[in-house]
């Protein structure tokens, strides 16, 4: 498997074009259990498809350092300037995080002591094709009520970047970045609140739960997709909470 993969990118500022949105891979409102509902960019009425979108993914938060993502200030990102060079992976995949009751940072724009600051164009390798759910522990937490004190390991979804770029209006360039290491997880035992996963029985199966062709082998099975979510932060810029975001900040009330 090669060591490094060359690729083209986005280069330099976006504003007032381009669709783009920063959100994560699965529907938070779907599924703690496969098969997941992921997440789209695109909006068939203003012509964009899934392969519209060039996309990267990231083990952790996606924030931009010049620019507080999620400050939610104006209502609209009508002048927001997206460049990916600004753009950091706050990794916490395989990272031991602080658990407890957490006071809420609402500085987006840099990673915690505990996160892995890693420039997203350096994941170019790892998109929404290949990424896959990641284990992060947060240490002396408790998992529910009742439950002793003692380390806390949970299952994550990634964070993505969609980029149009079939259009042509974003400049690009060529870069050599790292292969992806992508890590496939056994299906989680927990959902998103710690409660055991019970197996369903006699649901129905649907065309939703047929694997995704254009997925990696080593991906996850694929479900419905769910194409321009309200829930995200993009260039249309009708909205600038991005909803995983802030279950994100505010996980940590979870962990008592």
């Amino acid at each position: 498997m090669p060591s490094s993969i060359t690729t083209a990118v986005p280069s330099g500022i976006i504003v007032n074009g381009p669709d783009w949105c920063i959100q994560g891979l699965y529907d938070i409102f779907g599924s703690d259990e496969q098969p997941y509902t992921y997440n789209e960019c695109f909006n068939s009425t203003r012509g964009t498809s899934k392969e519209s979108f060039e996309t990267f993914c990231c083990d952790g938060r996606i924030i931009d350092t010049s620019s507080n993502l999620m400050g939610g200030g104006a209502g609209n990102l009508t002048e927001y300037e997206l460049d990916l060079e600004n753009l950091v992976c706050c990794r916490a995949g395989g990272r031991r995080l602080p658990g407890g009751i957490m006071p809420i940072d609402s500085d987006y724009t840099h990673c915690s002591a505990s996160e892995a600051a890693t420039p997203l164009a350096s994941l170019a390798a790892t998109n929404t094709e290949n990424a896959a759910q990641y284990l992060v522990t947060y240490a002396s937490a408790k998992q529910m009520e009742g439950t002793k004190m003692g380390d806390w390991v949970r299952t994550k979804d990634p964070t993505c970047l969609w980029v149009e770029t079939a259009s042509g209006a974003v400049e690009l360039t060529e870069v050599t970045v790292p292969a992806a290491e992508i890590t496939t997880l056994p299906p989680p035992t927990t959902d998103r609140f710690g409660r055991t996963i019970e197996p369903s029985m006699g649901d129905s199966i649907t065309s939703a739960s047929s694997p995704n062709p254009s997925s990696s082998p080593g991906a996850p099975p694929a479900a419905a997709t769910t194409p321009s979510s309200a829930f995200w932060v993009h260039a249309d810029r009708s909205l600038i909470l991005s909803l995983s975001g802030l279950v994100v900040s505010l996980s940590a009330l979870w962990l008592l």
